[in-house]
């Protein structure tokens, strides 16, 4: 039986993912809302400010079930200056006032950079339980931030899952960079896969804890994740391989930004 519809806060909601993920839920039947630093104009209400904005966060949370983070600098940047602040003190408020709100599930967007080296050399797939070979400090802020979740599960029971999502291109330039590289067409994650997979961490049953998954399309060469786990928790299965439905990520809102 299909659960009744949920309050769900995105952050990032404006970014390209973020519209993706809002749309579809929207399309599911969940109230969505959205912060982020410019308005989430398919949402039906946005937040607009920043996540160390105490203030902002702990009233964007008020209501809400399930909390999708997306918010956060998507890429290596200056450490200090822009991945200390977004991805690190961002976290921390948000995740902070959803269990003083009373979220009961949070998602939590990681990455596969956390297994950027296995990613390159292998052995394949990779398992959720493959110990991390970071990029950089990006995957760094995603591994301290799949570690929040598991801690916010142990004390406060909360359900967590952290995904580590495949490859969003945030842009056309973007597209191009992946292109050319065969384990980024690997692990493209589609926009039409993404908006399903967002539904199904919304609507699984209660009671999963901490889980880690990988959250990827289709290869088109070789298995570099393991997504038997996916299957398994949501019921979701890829059906998308490079380059379907790119379009989509630039089509959402009008907006080719990223």
């Amino acid at each position: 039986m299909k659960p009744g519809p949920k309050r769900v806060l995105v952050t990032g909601a404006a970014g390209v993912l973020g519209q993706v993920a809002v749309r579809a839920l929207k399309a599911a039947g969940h109230f969505v809302c959205g912060l982020d630093l410019r308005e989430s104009r398919s949402c039906d209400r946005s937040y607009v400010g920043d996540l160390l904005d105490e203030d902002l966060v702990q009233r964007a949370c008020e209501g809400i079930h399930v909390l999708l983070h997306l918010g956060a600098v998507p890429d290596d940047a200056p450490f200090l200056t822009e991945l200390m602040p977004n991805n690190v003190g961002g976290l921390y408020q948000i995740l902070t006032a959803a269990q003083k709100g009373g979220v009961s599930r949070m998602i939590l967007a990681s990455s596969g950079q956390v297994v950027w080296g296995t990613q390159q050399q292998g052995p394949w797939p990779i398992g959720v339980d493959e110990p991390p070979t970071p990029r950089f400090w990006y995957a760094l802020t995603k591994e301290f931030a799949e570690n929040a979740g598991r801690l916010f599960h142990r004390d406060y029971g909360l359900d967590v899952l952290a995904v580590r999502l495949g490859a969003c291109p945030r842009n056309r330039e973007h597209a191009a960079l992946l292109a050319s590289n065969e384990v980024h067409r690997d692990v493209y994650f589609s926009p039409r896969d993404a908006g399903r997979f967002f539904v199904a961490a919304v609507e699984a049953k209660p009671g999963f804890g901490f889980q880690i998954v990988y959250a990827a399309s289709l290869p088109t060469s070789r298995p570099r994740y393991d997504l038997e786990p996916l299957e398994r928790l949501l019921g979701f299965v890829p059906e998308d391989r490079w380059p379907d439905s790119m379009e989509a990520y630039w089509a959402v809102d009008g907006d080719s930004s990223g």
